[in-house]
């Protein structure tokens, strides 16, 4: 990750937003398309979970590359600091990636704590006790700053499973296309966020031309 900053809205670089969830990549907001900012990331169904995948990456200022650094910068409010990316969260984070195309949440604090709680109800037993403190204190801060909207990513969610689960792989799971991808998880054809979903503050204000490609 050529070092990942999360800003302390969530829990992820510049997508961190709290100690909690996932710790998204590099400079993620974390205060992991379809009703928002990312919506566009995922204009057509059948393009590949690995080309929406990209794009909302490039929207938000994000790279595969940041999959795999050992430590991210973390922001959170005026301080900070280096977070430790271990394997186990190296793993989650591709995957929790993909339930943002799927979902559509957005990575401002807000939509993370949504696909927190989204995660939350479909098991986190396989991501390990690192990955999983953060996922459960990112869903218990959008309690506190968006409890109508973290509830209702609740209830959107089910007693399905998520990615974390393994039970494809992570190759097998960007070969498909997005529409395949929602149909596998149990999500609809149109995702599950509601009304505009942000991006987290630092994402560019011009994103690149892979995040605008059609």
């Amino acid at each position: 990750m050529c070092v990942r900053r999360f800003q302390w809205t969530h829990v992820g670089p510049d997508r961190c937003g709290a100690v909690v969830a996932v710790v998204s990549a590099a400079n993620r907001s974390w205060s992991t398309y379809s009703g928002g900012p990312t919506t566009s990331s995922v204009n057509s169904l059948e393009r590949s979970a690995e080309f929406a995948r990209d794009r909302y990456l490039a929207e938000n200022g994000f790279t595969v590359a940041t999959y795999d650094e050992p430590w991210n910068e973390v922001s959170f409010l005026f301080l900070s600091f280096k977070l430790p990316n271990p394997p186990s969260r190296r793993r989650a984070i591709r995957f929790h990636d993909l339930h943002h195309v799927a979902t559509g949440y957005g990575t401002d604090l807000a939509g993370e704590a949504e696909i927190s709680a989204w995660e939350l109800r479909r098991g986190i037993g396989s991501v390990g006790p690192y990955v999983g403190f953060l996922i459960v204190q990112i869903a218990l801060l959008g309690m506190v700053i968006a409890p109508k909207r973290t509830i209702a990513a609740w209830k959107a969610s089910n007693d399905s499973f998520s990615l974390f689960h393994g039970r494809k792989s992570y190759e097998e799971l960007i070969t498909m296309s997005v529409s395949e991808l929602r149909a596998y998880l149990g999500v609809p054809e149109e995702g599950v966020a509601k009304g505009p979903q942000k991006k987290h503050p630092k994402a560019p204000a011009h994103p690149s031309a892979a995040a605008q490609a059609p």
